[in-house]
């Protein structure tokens, strides 16, 4: 029990300094804030534009959606719904020796596009404590399950997945996998 705890505190302390970090980031002047009222922009496009590609899902533009949302930081405080929303999505843990390739591929970017929304989470800052309780959830989230390693290449994607740091872990998980970037933006891989 005492584990658990340690580990929401360490939580609730990583959301707490990297909210600390991304409102803290020099401003590239490709933000606008909305010290007037005005609905706040990036690369001259109000946030509501860059919440309906997240709404939407809109898997060519969400990268450049989450990254307007960062670098807006606390001016995106009505984006709190919609990535609290992405982070509690219910979602299957990776199953090694028991999903095909293209189903590992549909979970990691379902993981990853969790972990993007929980930096944005964290670029609002305090405006983002709603979502407290989804992230802690996720966070105790089984995402890895070690069915059967048949072979060298499973060995090698259940370390990539369970031991890897993030920033290692989407180069090299691709890799491993064996499966081009592009078949992890859409969920039609499941069915191959």
């Amino acid at each position: 029990m005492t584990r658990i705890i340690r580990k929401m505190i360490g939580i609730l302390l990583a959301v707490a300094i990297t909210a600390t970090v991304g409102t803290a980031a020099e401003n590239h002047g490709s933000k606008k804030t909305a010290s007037d009222g005005a609905e706040p922009s990036y690369m001259g496009e109000p946030l509501s534009y860059w919440l309906r590609f997240i709404q939407d899902r809109d898997k060519n533009n969400m990268d450049l959606a989450l990254d307007a949302i960062r670098e807006l930081g606390p001016d995106a405080r009505s984006a709190v719904p919609e990535l609290t929303q992405i982070v509690a999505e219910p979602s299957a843990p990776i199953e090694i020796g028991v999903d095909k390739r293209s189903v590992i591929a549909f979970k990691i970017r379902s993981i990853l596009l969790r972990s993007d929304a929980i930096d944005a989470l964290a670029a609002i800052g305090e405006a983002a404590t709603p979502s407290t309780v989804p992230l802690i959830q996720w966070e105790l989230t089984v995402r890895v399950v070690h069915r059967s390693i048949r072979n060298t290449a499973d060995d090698e994607l259940f370390v990539d997945l369970v031991y890897r740091p993030e920033a290692q872990f989407r180069v090299s998980v691709l890799r491993s996998s064996g499966i081009s970037t592009g078949a992890l933006q859409s969920p039609e891989c499941l069915h191959s």
